[in-house]
């Protein structure tokens, strides 16, 4: 009787151990079929930046919504550098969309934005990296010019879910 017991035990604990193993198994495959179309925090953010969903274009000249969009002149003329993820370093990052300042470089080469962005907050550095001075917070939906002291100054950018 006793051995019948240690029987029924050991199939038992083999059975939990068995759908714990599915469930995880199903759990993955799940996941990694409907995983989302960009990948979290970028990979060259060191923030801790959340995943923001997919299906945009990234920097291709064209102010989605959810990015931020950083212009070459005032008051959001001219060619642009678009961003959906963070951005580390935007000395290999090209201005586009047409209009002044098309195919220059985006480092240190900006005057205005337009945050289409509706949960995330952006923040601007002028050092590589997210170092050097944080010269802009910009708030979702927010638009603006850079100070003249500013201009020409943005070398980097992550977003958060912490406001300004």
């Amino acid at each position: 009787m006793i051995e019948r017991i240690k029987s029924i035990r050991l199939a038992a604990a083999a059975a939990v151990v068995a759908m714990a193993a599915a469930t995880l198994v199903g759990f993955s495959a799940s996941a990694s079929a409907a995983g989302p179309d960009k990948p979290g925090p970028n990979e060259d953010s060191s923030t801790s930046a959340p995943a923001k969903p997919g299906g945009k274009a990234n920097k291709d000249g064209v102010c989605n919504s959810s990015e931020l969009c950083l212009y070459y002149l005032q008051n959001r003329t001219g060619a642009k550098l678009d961003l959906l993820l963070s951005d580390a370093d935007f000395a290999g990052d090209i201005l586009r969309g047409g209009g002044a300042g098309n195919l220059a470089t985006a480092n240190n080469n900006t005057r205005s934005y337009l945050s289409t962005e509706t949960i995330y907050y952006w923040r601007v550095y002028d050092g590589i990296n997210y170092t050097g001075t944080q010269i802009l917070c910009i708030a979702p939906g927010d638009r603006g010019n850079f100070t003249s002291s500013l201009w020409d100054r943005a070398s980097s950018a992550t977003y958060s879910t912490v406001a300004c």
